[in-house]
């Protein structure tokens, strides 16, 4: 019962990622998926440190050859948008994004383990409220979309980053007072 709610999921992550230009291509499954991620995803994919990466997994399944396109995550966007690239992984919902990409419902619509803003509590008061942020510099990945009283906001003070890695050093620099994270996200980059 495991396997089969794994297997649904897994094609169910592959309709909802693969742009809408190859599912327009072709009915057959693909010969390969070229596969937008970022670089410290790569090098871990190439050396077998990321097998349970849903994309990953779904390739072997279906005995599809990935192809990886290295590039930092707007690009990375930009490629699914493009055509460059057939899949990317940790996409969440847009109405702008639904113009290029097929999603599934559910898709992530939601990030169900919610952003998280971390800051250095010496330098920084907790933050508890939408005002605790007005005034703050807030460190963001590029391309990443959060929430929409977020994405929208001209009160806030927002500063893009390549990856969260420069983002955590910039924070640690005091250039930066807080940035935005998925929870997920924040868990892999501290586990290297």
């Amino acid at each position: 019962m495991k396997f089969l709610l794994v297997l649904v999921t897994l094609v169910m992550i592959l309709i909802t990622c693969i742009s809408g230009s190859v599912c327009a291509q072709t009915t057959t499954r693909p010969q390969s998926l070229i596969f937008a991620v970022q670089p410290n995803q790569a090098m871990l994919i190439r050396h077998n440190k990321l097998n349970d990466n849903i994309v990953i997994k779904l390739a072997k399944r279906l005995n599809t050859k990935v192809e990886l396109y290295e590039c930092p995550w707007a690009r990375c966007v930009k490629a699914i948008e493009n055509g460059d690239a057939d899949i990317i992984d940790d996409l969440f919902f847009s109405t702008d994004r639904a113009v290029y990409t097929v999603f599934l419902k559910p898709s992530f619509e939601t990030q169900t383990s919610g952003f998280r803003f971390y800051a250095d509590n010496t330098r920084t008061k907790v933050i508890n409220t939408w005002d605790d942020l007005l005034g703050l510099r807030i460190g963001l990945l590029r391309g990443d979309k959060h929430f929409p009283k977020f994405d929208e906001s001209t009160e806030l003070i927002k500063f893009d980053f390549i990856n969260l890695t420069v983002a955590v050093k910039q924070l640690s620099k005091g250039r930066i007072d807080v940035f935005i994270s998925p929870q997920a996200l924040m868990k892999m980059i501290l586990r290297r």
